[in-house]
């Protein structure tokens, strides 16, 4: 996951830190296993919901986008300069 960019999100100790990823700073195969992930809750979330209530959604609120999170250790990151 090297060269990922993203922002912490929270700290549980000095070996689990949960960073959320920039989308944009992802490389294959992060890229293909989140849209694979994206595209399965979109579709839980959907087939969860009554028909009437689809019809209240937007489009935004049914093609939300899904945060990638890593859990990472301190000496995993590196500060932005």
């Amino acid at each position: 996951m090297k060269g990922m960019v993203g922002v912490i999100e929270s700290i549980y100790s000095k070996d689990e830190i949960a960073v959320k990823i920039d989308p944009e700073s992802m490389v294959e195969p992060a890229v293909s296993v989140h849209a694979e992930a994206t595209r399965r809750m979109r579709e839980r979330f959907i087939s969860q919901v009554s028909e009437e209530a689809k019809g209240l959604l937007t489009k935004e609120e049914v093609e939300f986008p899904a945060n990638y999170v890593l859990l990472v250790r301190t000496e995993d990151l590196e500060s932005a300069k």
